[in-house]
């Protein structure tokens, strides 16, 4: 027989009460009561999600209250929003930062309620009825949509991309030498002596340390849920994997 977990229905009509909402959710989650969080609202691509009073609340605002909750679920939070542009929400991610949810399902652009109930009954009906996360998001992400598509993947495959962007953009040979020269200009402001070559190459270990130490670490919250360690070992392996592919292509200060 399959298990047909409660659902509560809340009705919000302003950004204040959806925030309070979180918090009453992140005080039952540490009690052993981890929601999946199915969001319905109006969404902006730029003001974030719009509610019934027009009051708006921001996707890194959003971001930043769903910590919280995504720490008392011990990094289990999964986020659902039927919301046009939902799925913006993750540029609003920083690799540095931790993790607002364990997994999110959201369309990236516009989209019709017929086309809503359509992905989320296929989705519901796979992560329900036949308990299989992996089905559940590979059967809504099979579904077309007029505009965009449905994004529907785990903080481990956002942190990749995170970091690969990160690098791609800020680790570049002439971004390093521009951060560098920053840095060469306010060290000599200060009265303190300090190469170009040797910013770089401090500029090159810390890239390296970091991207798979200090940026895993906070992404996953280690230091408050140390088991993440473990759990997501994996996908720091492959961090340090690509990083060092990144390293031997000689175009990167890694």
């Amino acid at each position: 027989m399959n298990y047909q977990p409660p659902i509560t229905v809340i009705n919000c009509k302003h950004a204040n009460q959806f925030l309070e909402i979180l918090q009453d959710l992140t005080q039952d989650a540490a009690a052993g009561d981890i929601p999946l969080l199915h969001i319905e609202c109006h969404g902006n691509i730029k003001d974030g999600l719009e509610f019934e009073n027009s009051s708006t609340l921001s996707w890194d605002r959003l971001s930043a209250a769903l910590i919280p909750l995504n720490i008392a679920t011990r990094f289990n939070l999964l986020a659902v929003f039927s919301a046009c542009f939902g799925a913006h929400f993750v540029s609003q991610i920083e690799p540095i930062e931790p993790s607002p949810c364990w997994c999110l399902v959201a369309p990236t652009e516009r989209v019709g309620v017929d086309e809503l109930l359509q992905g989320f009954r296929v989705f519901y009906s796979a992560l329900i009825n036949d308990n299989d996360m992996g089905a559940a998001v590979r059967s809504i992400s099979n579904c077309r949509l007029s505009h965009g598509r449905w994004l529907s993947k785990p903080a481990e495959l956002w942190f990749e991309q995170l970091v690969t962007g990160y690098v791609k953009t800020h680790c570049t040979e002439p971004a390093a030498r521009k951060r560098a020269q920053e840095m060469y200009r306010e060290l000599k402001r200060k009265g303190n002596r300090c190469s170009l070559g040797s910013l770089i190459r401090m500029l090159r270990k810390r890239n390296r340390q970091c991207l798979h130490s200090d940026y895993f670490d906070n992404f996953f919250m280690i230091s408050q849920i140390p088991e993440n360690f473990l759990r997501f070992e994996t996908a720091r392996n492959r961090i340090v994997i690509k990083i060092e592919e990144f390293r031997h292509s000689g175009k990167y200060v890694i």
